[in-house]
């Protein structure tokens, strides 16, 4: 089931993004603070996903990049919920967590590429890892982009990613139990 997790993990994860784009009428940065837990059970879904990947990965490098992947979500996904309605500190555990499922996501892209655990997806971690980087790491105001939201778009695209990638699990485990 570890698939679906992801599946529905990154739907969340992308739903978020876009609901943010499209509807959120958010003026001050403080004002999403209150519908941040969203984001955290999205990545509970992730990270019950992620764990099902590291109980069936063989590479001792691929398990350690899901590992330090797997804190870095559980960082984030406590600290989102606890910002939504504790302290600002919380978001800076929220900060730490993504901060290291991004070594982590980068890692485990890198040492994916042995193992192929998406089957044909298996580059997709890869690209994840840029993304997410910069959606959550730039200040957009900095960089002059003609796109508006264009962090949010590159956040929602990373959610479509897990979703991609909850796709290929399930394939590469179909084609694993077909033999």
């Amino acid at each position: 089931w570890g698939w679906l997790d992801l599946l529905i993990g990154g739907l969340i994860w992308a739903g978020f993004y876009i609901w943010l784009i499209l509807f959120a009428n958010i003026n001050n940065s403080i004002e999403i603070i209150p519908v941040l837990w969203i984001m955290g059970v999205g990545t509970i879904f992730l990270l019950i996903g992620s764990s099902s990947l590291f109980l069936t990965a063989t590479n001792i490098g691929v398990k350690g990049a899901l590992g330090v992947m797997i804190i870095g979500m559980a960082l984030f996904s406590l600290g989102t919920i606890l910002a939504s309605f504790l302290t600002n500190l919380a978001f800076l555990v929220a900060i730490i967590g993504e901060m290291i499922t991004m070594i982590g996501l980068l890692i485990f892209a890198i040492t994916n590429f042995g193992e192929r655990t998406f089957g044909m997806l298996f580059w997709l971690p890869l690209i994840m890892a840029p993304i997410y980087f910069i959606s959550w790491s730039v200040d957009p105001g900095a960089i002059s982009f003609p796109l508006e939201n264009w962090t949010e778009w590159l956040a929602a695209l990373y959610g479509l990613g897990w979703v991609l990638l909850g796709i290929g699990y399930y394939r590469q485990i179909k084609k694993s139990t077909a033999v």
